[in-house]
């Protein structure tokens, strides 16, 4: 009977930790922070160059129950709050260029055994281009992980949460420093 309870309560925290997993990271845990940005503008003043955006695809969750989901429209806002913050986002319909992101591939390992730290990689394809001409100006598949020690006391939802959020943002910030070297 005590091993039935054991075995009942097991997998109700699954199933709840499982429903919540599939649920959309937080477009707080994407977004880039000040001190990021502050960081890749490295003392020089804000841009000012007008990138719109585009297409951008997050990541569906793949299996019910299982599987983390970027939403399109927080990994879209993510991005361009994080543009913003170094003066590169302009949501006027004539800006001068316009960004394309796709996520990939990527994920946070529903199981993670061993001493490693908890993972999570993603891989986002970028494209900038002149939204006058379409020539592209740039063109970046970026891959970041984000690592978590195993001495986080949190729940699973709230790790994955972070470990997804964490490599999406570190991506994002790749990205920034990768633009703002561009002569826009």
């Amino acid at each position: 009977m005590r091993l039935l309870k054991s075995i009942s309560l097991c997998a109700f925290l699954w199933l709840g930790n499982a429903a919540l997993c599939y649920a959309g990271v937080p477009v707080d845990y994407l977004t880039i922070t000040e001190q990021d940005a502050a960081l890749a503008l490295s003392g020089k003043d804000k841009r000012t160059a007008a990138i719109a955006l585009d297409k951008v695809k997050g990541q569906p969750g793949g299996i019910p129950f299982v599987s983390l989901t970027i939403e399109d429209a927080e990994f879209r806002r993510a991005i361009g709050d994080s543009l913003s913050l170094v003066g590169l986002h302009s949501t006027d319909a004539g800006a001068k260029y316009a960004l394309r992101a796709v996520i990939v591939s990527g994920g946070v390992p529903f199981f993670q055994m061993g001493s490693e730290p908890y993972h999570a990689t993603y891989s986002v394809q970028y494209e900038l281009y002149n939204a006058q001409t379409g020539k592209n100006i740039f063109s970046k598949r970026i891959e970041t992980v984000f690592k978590l020690e195993r001495t986080a006391n949190m729940v699973n939802v709230n790790r994955g949460y972070v470990l997804a959020g964490g490599a999406i943002r570190e991506n994002i910030k790749t990205l920034v420093v990768e633009l703002l070297k561009l002569k826009l």
